[in-house]
């Protein structure tokens, strides 16, 4: 495993006497492979549906849009996400040179992913030594030769290594994109409202600074402006906190459980009507007193209140089980529903109990 943020310690170092003669080439990455706007999914969650998406831009000035998306199931923290998307916009968006090169048994050891170091008395590829990482390695038995490609952090068209190639231990100084980017326009999209002001920015606590805060804020204070679609603004390690899913939490209780008595009390309450006065529907306590069938009960219904004397009511239970049975003593809530109907061109008013316990269907 190599964390490829990291610049690891070379495990060889090649100089011109490394390498056959007439064998060395310096090439690019191509721009079939160059992806200008990187679509991040991820989820808080898996409770959630829909996946969130963060779209960052990068040189879609250049090379168009080239759109590509990466579906982060590792991260259910939004920081991460951006993070991992701006190394990856960084790598994808950009044309790095290559160098390829045939070299000796010596050098048999030297696998993929492993970091060479190039000290060249020329400056093939770039002003002062540089680290590249094997992208393949070819052993030649018949030659006794190993083929050797490496990927450089050298921009095509630069001398100099790219800081944020290799972003890991860099300044927290440093802020991507670098200002020359984004004057000549190879920062973020190309779209209406890419100059847009307003709280467009990301927000987050990742990072020791401000981080992302809106624009017209930061407008306010004379500080750099860092775009929606940008990325990351410091992509460097060293100032990074850990940041917490995006969750909330809270105790659902304190102290002792309390108690309750679920018996029936001996309420005393006095009725404060002599009669109800119905209307069309009302709801009483009641105790079940017997079963008279699969549907209907012998129920005491206290129409005037716990503290006057019940009414016995045959009472229609609305669903049950055929073979369940409301135990003698349940506490029910019943409801007085009452409604005129016309018969033989007459109104006639009908009435009926009915009630509902939770049972199994």
């Amino acid at each position: 495993m190599r964390y490829l943020s990291e610049e690891q310690t070379e495990v060889a170092t090649i100089t011109e006497d490394d390498i056959s003669a007439g064998t060395l080439v310096v090439t690019s990455s191509t721009t079939e492979d160059v992806v200008t706007k990187l679509i991040g999914t991820w989820k808080s969650d898996y409770a959630a549906g829909d996946d969130n998406k963060i779209i960052l831009r990068h040189n879609v000035n250049t090379y168009g849009i080239r759109e590509r998306e990466i579906n982060f199931f590792i991260y259910n923290i939004f920081e991460l996400v951006v993070k991992s998307s701006t190394f990856w916009l960084i790598r994808l968006s950009n044309i790095w040179k290559h160098i390829q090169f045939t070299t000796f048994l010596d050098n048999l050891a030297i696998e993929t992913f492993d970091t060479v170091k190039f000290d060249f008395n020329e400056t093939y590829i770039a002003s002062t030594d540089i680290n590249g990482i094997v992208l393949s390695t070819n052993y030649d038995s018949d030659e006794k030769s190993i083929e050797v490609e490496c990927w450089l952090p050298v921009k095509l068209g630069t001398m100099t290594k790219y800081n944020f190639a290799e972003p890991h231990d860099i300044s927290v100084t440093l802020l991507f994109p670098t200002q020359d980017e984004i004057d000549s326009g190879a920062a973020g999209g190309d779209g209406p409202g890419k100059d847009a002001e307003g709280g467009l920015e990301f927000s987050s606590i990742f990072k020791r600074e401000t981080g992302y805060v809106a624009r017209n804020t930061r407008k306010e204070r004379g500080e750099r402006i860092q775009g929606r679609d940008y990325g990351e603004e410091r992509p460097s390690d060293l100032d990074d906190t850990k940041p917490s899913p995006a969750i909330s939490q809270m105790d659902v209780g304190y102290g002792d459980e309390p108690s309750f008595d679920y018996t029936y009390k001996d309420y005393s309450f006095e009725p404060t009507i002599d009669e109800p006065d119905y209307d069309w529907s009302y709801v009483f306590p009641g105790v079940i007193v017997s079963k008279i069938n699969e549907i209907s009960y012998n129920v005491n219904v206290y129409m005037y209140g716990l503290g006057g004397e019940p009414s016995p009511k045959t009472v229609k239970q609305l669903q049950i089980s055929s073979g369940a049975e409301i135990p003698i003593g349940t506490w029910v809530p019943v409801m007085y529903n009452r409604w005129t109907e016309i018969v033989d061109g007459e109104s006639e008013e009908k009435s009926e109990f009915t009630m509902q316990v939770p049972v199994w269907l």
